[in-house]
């Protein structure tokens, strides 16, 4: 399937369409509701208030979408209607509030909306794979997601701009909540993203995960930047330019534009496993030009350049995150990124009036924006690491397809197992399992050659292609129960203790042939064992 069939698809799955339409229909609200609070606390209280806006509608959305996720995610029904719901009531209180209210009464209810949105993005992108048919069809949602920030990016301010300098804040929200009803119409319903079943496989924190750690501090600083960012280009139009509010709507839009013609190459990331160099190219274009921004106020292009960066920048590392995470910890990793993301866009915002005093504004500027072209450069082995684990070769995603055993799960779990395990070769009359070893902490699934299973001294079994070996210690906590020996040069996956019981526990629809395997050979070795009993 070439690039464009898997963009089609991202359109023509009936789920997915819904879902992306529905997610670009609030994103235009919530990023336009965020600029118009901003314009509104900087006209009253200056560079100062516009931080403290910027970080209050960022900072709950830190420390609540996390727990607010967990809270979701085995819910009925579905996640993004009830974060819309919320975003509904929340937008008509900013329409209220507009109209007359203080610039604190207006700031405190646009935090308690961003919440909503908070929530809605992480649902949105972990239920692409709940909504998908193929494991590229989530892929293809990813990319097409990244065209709708984009385009709402740009819309969103734009249009909030333009009510602003009509004077009228308080028409553009009611505007909003009649969109975000749109939006709540045609939403799909998803149901509860995690099984029930999939609790014992998430109960290690999250950050245990490998590369999460890497990952999330990286986020913060990418965000740090675009929280900078909403407030420096407020402060570059009305303060250095004298442009007006209407004009740092302009300013904004321009931003958005650039991220609209930054999002036509995200079609190249379809199929592509090497993703570090895309992601550096992509961190200093949009931190170099910012900084080219605090030398010239009025180099447009260069706002236009580092909002063209901006897609490719959070696509790839949306597609990092969703290869280092199983799949039922999803929606909890994706929430813990966009609570990441709001935190680190928050301590941006509020930096700005600290930079600009320490530094004044030009080089307050320019040093904000050459912080996340430094920071990737101190974690670009971690990106080079994370793009060798997700090469996998396709003849081996067949063979986990084929097997008995893991051929009933979806696509996107038989790749969570291809990305985290190992392809080994061992040579003929290889010793793989002993029985009576009691520190299994590995089983393998066999690509090619033969493996002979002896229990007792007697020969019970030969396995070939697509067997199980070795699963029966790990899923009963015992020790191994036969002596497992190649009978010529074989080809195994090697799957890790951790890798295999998140399969098992994990609630994947056919997940359960692993334990019907399992409990045919357990009752194989009883039988034998009461065989070989002399009474």
């Amino acid at each position: 399937m070439n690039r464009t069939e898997m963009l089609q698809r991202a359109w023509t799955v009936p789920g997915l369409r819904r879902a992306l339409i529905a997610y670009g229909a609030a994103g235009t609200v919530e990023f336009g509701a965020y600029f118009t609070v901003i314009v509104i606390a900087y006209e009253v209280g200056g560079a100062g208030l516009a931080g403290i806006a910027a970080a209050a509608q960022l900072a709950p959305t830190a420390s609540l979408v996390p727990l607010l996720a967990r809270t979701l995610e085995k819910r009925r029904t579905s996640p993004m209607r009830l974060s819309l719901l919320w975003m509904l009531v929340t937008i008509g209180g900013l329409a209220f509030a507009a109209s007359g209210s203080s610039a604190v009464t207006l700031i405190v209810v646009a935090a308690i909306r961003a919440i909503a949105f908070g929530v809605a993005r992480p649902v949105h992108v972990a239920s692409l794979r709940a909504l998908s048919l193929r494991a590229s069809d989530a892929t293809a949602g990813l990319i097409v997601t990244g065209w709708v920030d984009s385009v709402s990016v740009m819309v969103g301010p734009a249009l909030a701009g333009l009510a602003l300098g009509l004077g009228q804040p308080d028409a553009f929200f009611w505007i909003c909540a009649g969109v975000v009803s749109f939006a709540f119409l045609v939403t799909p319903q998803t149901g509860a993203l995690v099984s029930k079943a999939a609790a014992p496989a998430r109960s290690r924190p999250l950050l245990s995960v490998p590369m999460a750690k890497p990952l999330m501090a990286y986020k913060a600083s990418s965000s740090f930047l675009s929280g900078a960012t909403d407030v420096i280009i407020v402060l570059v139009a009305i303060d250095l330019l004298g442009l007006g509010e209407d004009g740092a709507g302009l300013i904004a839009g321009m931003l958005g534009a650039g991220e609209l013609l930054g999002s036509v190459v995200l079609v190249a990331l379809l199929g592509r496993h090497r993703l570090s160099r895309t992601l550096g190219t992509a961190a200093v274009g949009r931190g170099l030009f910012v900084s080219i921004l605090g030398i010239i106020p009025g180099a447009f292009p260069a706002i236009v350049i580092s909002g063209a960066a901006k897609p490719a920048h959070q696509v790839i590392q949306r597609l990092m995150v969703q290869r280092i995470t199983p799949p039922d910890r999803q929606l909890r990793m994706f929430s813990m990124h966009e609570a990441f993301d709001a935190g680190g866009r928050a301590i941006g915002a509020l930096f700005v009036p600290i930079a600009v005093a320490a530094l004044g504004t030009q080089w307050g500027i320019v040093a904000m924006g050459l912080l996340l072209p430094l920071v990737f450069t101190l974690n670009r082995r971690v990106f080079r690491s994370i793009d060798q684990d997700a090469q996998v070769a396709d003849h081996v995603l067949d063979s986990i397809e084929s097997s008995d055993a893991f051929g009933g799960l979806s696509c996107d779990v038989i790749e969570f197992l291809g990305r985290n395990s190992e392809v080994i070769t061992v040579p003929h009359d290889h010793l793989l399992v002993r029985q009576g070893d009691t520190d299994a902490d590995r089983a393998w699934l066999l690509l090619e050659g033969g493996v002979s299973v002896w229990r007792g001294g007697e020969h019970v079994a030969l396995l070939g292609h697509g067997s199980l070996v070795g699963e029966m210690a790990l899923l009963l906590s015992s020790p191994r129960s036969a002596d497992c020996i190649t009978t010529e040069e074989s080809t195994l996956l090697e799957i890790t203790h951790d890798v295999f019981c998140s399969l098992v526990v994990g609630g994947y629809a056919g997940a359960e042939q692993i334990d019907v395997i399992a409990h045919d050979r357990q009752s194989l070795n009883s039988h034998l064992d009461s065989s070989s009993d002399p009474g």
